[in-house]
């Protein structure tokens, strides 16, 4: 799995990856939520010379949370990148210029209809089999 920094350059590989496999393949992209481990300090030493506020409470580091984007072709090649989440919005509208361009050929058109309808036919009202509540029903009727 190659690991690519500058997020262009990752729009350009994914661009790349949807024209070669034009027609051909499938490619697989996930997204996974990233929040990086909190490195602890290893000795005594490192934890006394970590930062800490005035008051002696240790101040918590900004987290660098955002998105693990991994895509492949199933065979050999794989790529992946972190997208911040303040970067996540231009990212993904980039992404989605990309797979607009390239699943609108990939998708089949709807099939033309024919200018002649059929009529179906005309649904009966009665019942086909009637009880005999209702023979007698309608014989009380008839008698009236």
């Amino acid at each position: 799995m190659v690991y690519i920094n500058n997020k262009h350059e990752f729009i350009t590989k994914v661009s790349q990856l949807y024209s070669e496999t034009k027609d051909k393949h499938s490619i697989w992209m996930t997204f996974k939520k990233y929040t990086p481990k909190e490195q602890k300090p290893k000795s005594e030493k490192q934890q006394h010379f970590s930062k800490k506020s005035s008051s002696g409470i240790k101040k918590k580091q900004p987290h660098h949370e955002g998105c693990l984007i991994r895509v492949t072709n199933g065979k050999d090649k794989k790529y992946s990148t972190i997208v911040l989440y303040k970067d996540l919005a231009t990212f993904q509208s980039n992404l989605f210029n990309i797979l607009r361009d390239h699943l609108s050929a990939s998708l089949k058109q709807p099939a033309t209809t024919s200018t002649t309808t059929t009529t179906l036919p005309a649904i009966s009202t009665t019942p086909i089999h009637e009880s005999k509540t209702d023979k007698k029903k309608k014989k009380k009727k008839a008698d009236l």
